[in-house]
């Protein structure tokens, strides 16, 4: 039997998380980084060297997914790219795209993203890849066999806003419940000032409460406490 081809995987955007993408796709043996797209050329010369590979560069992301014939494009900008991109590189039909949460800045955007994905045949995933690890899935196990008994809230602690750190934390309820569909939300945020963060604005606090179809509660409290612990 002959080895199948390697994967060709485009990376939109070089900045700190796409590193954390290069190197997964590398460890599995089963993808060929190509291409690189990102408006420093510095960011994708640092990328080819500390993972020592010779791809092409782009400083037009469009041009990359036009000319490379990719199978997986992995959109890793900041927030506000998510989805502009994720549509522009579904038009290009590569068979799966992975794009870095928060999926979206706005609720129709997601939606957009979603339509643009099923029009071109496209698999999309979000990059909450702490379903993966081992204290989740342990906890998610213990929570299937009844060992904790009946699950009635789960809480959490965050910071850096609800779409950085508090997205991961929203993921987990649903994961943790075997991805049993949240019914209906209640949440209140507070602006005080005018934080950003990776160019969006959000919130100086917020919280929310989540119920689960099964019956389940999750409660969130995101900058409620300064430096308070995440969990």
């Amino acid at each position: 039997m002959t080895d199948q081809p390697k994967l060709r995987v485009g990376i939109l955007g070089c900045g700190g998380m796409s590193r954390n993408h290069v190197n997964g796709y590398l460890i599995t043996g089963r993808y060929e980084i190509a291409a690189l797209a990102d408006l420093n050329e510095s960011a994708m010369a640092d990328m080819d060297e500390r993972f020592s590979l010779s791809t092409n560069h782009y400083t037009d992301a469009r041009e990359m997914l036009a000319k490379e014939n990719l199978d997986v494009v992995s959109v890793c900008t900041w927030h506000g790219g998510h989805a502009p991109w994720t549509i522009a590189a579904a038009a290009y039909h590569p068979k799966a795209i992975l794009c870095e949460k928060p999926m979206a800045d706005t609720l129709g955007a997601a939606e957009q993203m979603l339509v643009a994905c099923r029009r071109n045949g496209v698999k999309l995933a979000i990059a909450h890849q702490r379903r993966f690890l081992p204290a989740y899935t342990l906890a998610k196990q213990l929570i299937a066999d009844g060992a904790l008994g009946k699950v009635e809230l789960i809480q959490s602690f965050g910071g850096d806003g609800l779409p950085n750190y508090s997205s991961h934390q929203t993921d987990m309820y649903r994961y943790l419940l075997s991805d049993d569909e949240c019914i209906w939300v209640m949440g209140n945020i507070e602006r005080k000032t005018d934080m950003y963060e990776r160019n969006t604005r959000i919130e100086d606090c917020a919280m929310a409460v989540f119920q689960f179809q099964s019956g389940p509660r999750a409660l969130i409290l995101s900058d409620l406490i300064p430096n308070h612990y995440q969990g």
